[in-house]
């Protein structure tokens, strides 16, 4: 399935499932709020369409493990986005969490960064595109930010995929789920109704905290993944590919998670 098709699928099952939520509670913006904050709006469903794109564009062309390297750029952009656009402050320990988040990230990625700069040819378009999708996820984080101050969270959500499924729909190919055996297709499923509960609790987040604070927390995504990913492969070996893991990349693990949780206001002990 492509990329574009893939997407409207999910935009689609998240859109149905989140139209009756809003409805009930009469969550939708006025055409007045719309107008008023058209510019915010349209940099939020660019930003969030973008991001969805130009991440599987470059996930196509490298590995979720050096994706997951490059991806780490949305976060950090858009805790430095917060404090120039919102004036959000860090104190003198949230600083230095900022240090060791940066500083851990590096020492657990080091392996892969050494390839991620020598990459050339398809691998370095796909580095590109990771980063256009870092950008957009910033771009689009802000955005709903400061709309979440006219309306709910939940709202922005549902333009965010109403507007996606309106843009996708003339280059999808909806036919295409005909040729997904079970397994596909409960993946598919499950991409579906993921992103759907992952953006609605990351919106509600935002809405509630400060963005700076949601994008530290965020940093810790990857070590999630690599986490699961681990544990997969002593189940499943045969489909999970584990790369192996030093004392460093676990004291930079540590590091990150005891930096984001100094970024974020939270004292570890």
């Amino acid at each position: 399935m492509d990329p574009v098709t893939l997407t409207w699928y999910r935009h689609a099952v998240s859109l149905t499932i989140l139209t009756p939520v809003v409805w009930r509670r009469r969550l939708l913006p006025s055409p007045a709020t719309i107008s008023r904050r058209m510019l915010l709006w349209g940099i939020c469903v660019a930003g969030f369409l973008g991001n969805n794109l130009a991440y599987l564009w470059g996930l196509g062309r490298i590995s979720p493990a050096a994706a997951g390297v490059v991806i780490q750029l949305a976060p950090l952009l858009t805790l430095l986005g917060a404090v120039v656009f919102f004036g959000e402050r860090f104190s003198r320990l949230q600083y230095w969490g900022m240090v060791l988040l940066v500083g851990g990230m590096l020492a657990f990625f080091h392996p892969r960064l050494g390839a991620l700069l020598r990459a050339e040819g398809v691998q370095a378009v796909g580095v590109g595109w990771v980063v256009l999708a870092a950008a957009c996820w910033a771009a689009y984080a802000l955005a709903q930010k400061a709309l979440t101050r006219d309306c709910s969270s939940l709202a922005v959500l549902w333009m965010n995929f109403a507007a996606g499924l309106l843009f996708l729909a003339p280059a999808s190919r909806p036919t295409e789920i005909e040729a997904l055996n079970p397994s596909l297709f409960l993946l598919l499923l499950y991409c579906c109704v993921n992103g759907l509960i992952g953006y609605s609790a990351w919106a509600e987040a935002m809405s509630q905290w400060e963005a700076s604070r949601v994008s530290a927390v965020l940093a810790n995504t990857p070590l999630v993944t690599i986490l699961l990913t681990w544990v997969g492969s002593r189940v499943y070996p045969e489909l999970f590919a584990v790369e192996a893991i030093s004392w460093i990349n676990w004291a930079g693990a540590l590091a990150v998670v005891g930096g984001s949780m100094l970024a974020a206001g939270v004292r570890p002990f």
